[in-house]
């Protein structure tokens, strides 16, 4: 069972949900998606905050979204950034204390370019939910 149910979640463009949209137009993506999946295997509301911007780096994490934080006082707090951030050499992980890390692309299904949008770089609605099942799925294991 959580211990809480308040969520943020920071990040750049992939948390952001791009490629992953409802019929109205309105983002979906894998956060907001994690929180329905919790919501339904655990009973207990799960509310996201989802701060992620389009375009957002390390910097804009750092600097806007985490000071941002304190303001909605989440239980739980996902941060998520781009792979040019990753590949940085100026970047330093240990900027971000994480008790859990998914590595989405050892998953098989990360080869599937059906679970990719347009750009091939985001994943779709389909890219979204597994990655919001992965996400649930080591959340809620033990």
């Amino acid at each position: 069972m959580l211990s809480w149910s308040r969520y943020v979640a920071l990040g750049d463009s992939l948390t952001a949900g791009r490629d992953d949209h409802e019929p109205g137009g309105a983002r979906v993506g894998w956060a907001r998606r994690l929180a329905g999946i919790l919501t339904a295997r655990t009973a207990v509301p799960c509310a996201l905050t989802n701060l992620a911007a389009d375009g957002a780096d390390v910097t804009a994490v750092l600097e806007w979204q985490l000071p941002s934080v304190a303001r909605f006082g989440p239980d739980l707090v996902s941060v998520t950034v781009g792979m040019n951030d990753i590949r940085d050499p100026g970047f330093s992980q240990d900027r971000f204390a994480a008790e859990l890390c998914l590595d989405a692309w050892s998953m098989p299904a990360a080869a599937d370019p059906g679970l990719f949008g347009p750009d091939r770089i985001h994943p779709n609605a389909g890219g979204h939910q597994l990655l919001a099942a992965a996400c649930a799925d080591l959340l809620l294991a033990g």
